[in-house]
């Protein structure tokens, strides 16, 4: 009976991102991979020397400020190697970072998305201030980001990719909640689904997905994390060659190896049987 109703939950899913393009799953984040993520996303907030968040469009990016290799596109040591440097993480919190952004998220967006094998694609904070007037209207995130991409051509416009918005502070419609079109739910008085969440909660979206979110009126932040993954890498042509755009970092047994070596505080390749077991 107990795998009837998980199937039955994960066919739900399934549904639900075919018919609506998006679906809010419960629970996926623990306190502690919470609190590492919100201590990461204030220290960037710390860090801005002046800039106004809501002028950068509540945009933390944590690699904006360390120097991108073309091997870190791909590979998670690498990547791992230059993420580590962004906010000063100490071993365990880097432990906590990979297990979310290589295990936990993309597990969970297998289970209403269908594939063989997951990237990560892009990753950032998108953090409203108390009181903040930023609000984001109607868009697709896939014709913002992939605008260069489909401007390359029919080849190029399959591109799709998914978004994990994990809500890190309690979200509703008075600090800046997320807004698809549609039926069920709250709704906003311009009849739209107010997606209302809790710290922990994640959002699953498509980069086809229209959707929108209102401003920050209460006197707390609003903070999420967006992690976004693909089925397969996402690309451009450059120079009589494809080019990754972004990130194109597989997350596979492999890549977990990788991402339990910080737990040592020294980043280095991994060999079999070489990773600490974790309680």
């Amino acid at each position: 009976m107990k795998k009837r109703k998980i199937e039955d939950a994960l066919r739900d899913g399934e549904l639900l991102m075919r018919t609506c393009g998006w679906v809010l799953c419960k629970n996926v984040l623990n306190r502690d991979e919470v609190r590492v993520l919100r201590k990461e996303c204030d220290v960037l907030a710390s860090q801005l020397d002046g800039d106004d968040l809501d002028d950068r469009g509540c945009v933390l990016d944590a690699m904006e400020k360390v120097p991108v290799t073309e091997a870190c596109r791909a590979d998670a040591f690498e990547y791992c190697n230059i993420r580590k440097d962004a906010t000063n993480m100490n071993a365990g919190e880097l432990t906590v970072l990979f297990r979310i952004l290589f295990e936990t998220l993309p597990n969970e967006l297998l289970k209403v998305v269908r594939s063989e094998e997951l990237f990560l694609f892009n990753e950032h904070y998108v953090c409203k201030p108390s009181r903040s007037s930023a609000e984001f209207s109607w868009h697709r995130d896939g014709e913002i980001q992939l605008a260069m991409v489909y401007a390359m051509g029919s080849k190029y416009a399959k591109n799709i990719y998914y978004s994990c918005w994990v809500a890190l502070d309690d979200v509703s419609g008075e600090n800046g909640a997320l807004h698809f079109p549609g039926d069920g739910g709250d709704r906003s008085e311009a009849g739209d689904v107010v997606v209302s969440a809790e710290a922990g909660d994640v959002v699953v979206f498509s980069s086809h997905t229209l959707h929108r979110s209102g401003p920050n009126t209460t006197d707390c932040p609003r903070r999420a994390f967006y992690a976004q993954y693909s089925t397969k890498p996402i690309v451009r042509p450059r120079g009589g060659r494809s080019e990754v755009l972004s990130y194109a970092i597989a997350c596979n047994s492999e890549q977990s190896k990788r991402r339990r070596a910080a737990s040592a505080g020294v980043l280095r390749p991994v060999k079999k049987g070489d990773c600490p077991k974790e309680e």
